[in-house]
């Protein structure tokens, strides 16, 4: 996937930017394009950022947050579509895997599962 588009590649590994929150100042620090594995079936549901592997805590940019890159100012919102846009437009494979997909499931010795499993993208800030 981060292989489809420059942009994508750099936004999964982070890039400088200031952000400007609501009623906050605005910071410096890094912009990363969250990757998350969505899968849910009738009993659990798990949320997975791909590039780490690990279970999601921190909270997305919320959509009205302003970023700043270089002289370029777009909220998150915008930001994060475009790069939605981008993916789809070159890995037009990812456009069903936003959408969700019907798949089988297994967890260890359990018996198989019917689940739901959806690629979402979205930003997480990290304040320097």
């Amino acid at each position: 996937m981060t292989s489809s588009d420059f942009r994508v590649m750099q936004g999964v590994g982070g890039v400088p930017v200031r952000v400007l929150l609501p009623g906050a100042p605005w910071q410096e620090g890094l912009l990363r394009l969250r990757l998350l594995g969505l899968v849910e079936t009738t009993e659990q549901e798990w949320v997975l950022d791909l590039a780490t592997g690990q279970a999601i805590a921190e909270e997305a940019l919320p959509d009205d947050a302003m970023i700043a890159q270089g002289d370029t100012l777009v909220s998150a919102i915008a930001y994060l579509t475009e790069l939605q846009d981008r993916l789809r437009s070159r890995a037009p494979e990812v456009a069903a895997l936003l959408e969700g997909v019907a798949a089988e499931i297994q967890a260890g010795d359990a018996e198989w599962q019917e689940a739901w499993v959806r690629l979402h993208l979205d930003l997480e800030f990290v304040a320097n």
